[in-house]
């Protein structure tokens, strides 16, 4: 049952990795039929083993990570459609009733982030270097607006790597190993507005309202005049708000709205879930 379960998780997250790569969607039936086919097996392992555990296994897991989602769609850190996505695969990994060691839920939600943050870094390179005259430009602007915080961090900066040199020459020659975590300090900063850089340039754009989809951040509130129509929300547009701009989009009163996408982050579900069938809790060797 545990062989079937891998592979209905590993197929579901493969279709689902090339759909969220092309649309930045998520389609509900395929997060459903996940979690349908995760908790249907588990009833027919449970009633195979005339014991009600395989189940509850199922629905535990299923339950940690709609909390864990749940909390990652409210903060904006993803979408609707991962977060029913990891109730599936919650509800197929299952969390064990008695922890006698580190459940296969924890490692693999590591390794998902581990991943997720490892392709994060590749888009963004690349994005960088693909439109680095954009970026260039919009690295100004960005400067311009930290300007104020660019002066408080360079100053703290200097100011830290003075006291580590008086440290050095009157205290003790190992004050210098102050200075790597030190040099980490204008790095990032850098960091941080070159992230805004390439986000400003690769990750908004201006659409119709009737292309929004449920679920979609706006990057600034739709406005009509000077009344806010639909504000920015941590949870996305809804339907309702989709109709509302749409309406006001037909009569022609609103012409865009200004959209924040992000980098898909499905496919790490799937490397990530590879990951753990492959190596399992690679953390552990370095310890």
């Amino acid at each position: 049952m545990e062989t079937m379960l891998t592979i209905v998780v590993l197929f579901s997250l493969f279709i689902a990795s090339i759909i969220d790569i092309k649309t930045r969607e998520v389609p509900d039936w395929l997060s459903y039929s996940l979690i349908a086919s995760a908790l249907g097996l588990r009833t027919i392992d449970a009633i195979i083993k005339q014991s009600i555990e395989p189940l509850l296994i199922g629905l535990t897991g299923f339950a940690a990570f709609f909390i864990i989602g749940y909390i990652l769609y409210r903060s904006a850190q993803w979408g609707g459609g991962d977060t029913k996505l990891l109730m599936g695969v919650g509800a197929a990994i299952g969390l064990p009733l008695t922890l006698n060691q580190i459940p296969t839920m924890f490692i693999f939600f590591i390794n998902m982030i581990a991943t997720g943050a490892m392709i994060a870094i590749v888009v963004l390179l690349y994005l960088g270097i693909r439109e680095r005259r954009k970026v260039k430009e919009e690295w100004k602007k960005q400067r311009q607006l930290y300007k104020n915080l660019e002066k408080k961090v360079l100053t703290g900066f200097f100011i830290l790597l003075a006291l580590t040199l008086i440290l050095y020459v009157y205290v003790s020659p190992y004050a210098l190993s102050i200075m790597v975590p030190l040099l980490l300090i204008p790095l990032m900063y850098v960091t941080i507005v070159l992230v805004k850089s390439i986000e400003k340039t690769a990750f908004i754009k201006t659409i119709s309202p009737k292309e929004l989809t449920e679920g979609d951040w706006l990057s600034e509130p739709a406005t009509m005049g000077k009344t806010i129509i639909v504000d920015t929300k941590y949870c996305g547009v809804t339907k309702q708000d989709i109709q509302k701009l749409s309406e006001l989009h037909a009569q022609g009163k609103i012409k865009k709205v200004i959209m924040r996408t992000g980098i898909p982050f499905v496919p790490s579900f799937f490397v990530g879930y590879l990951f753990t069938i492959i190596i399992g809790n690679w953390f552990a060797l370095l310890l």
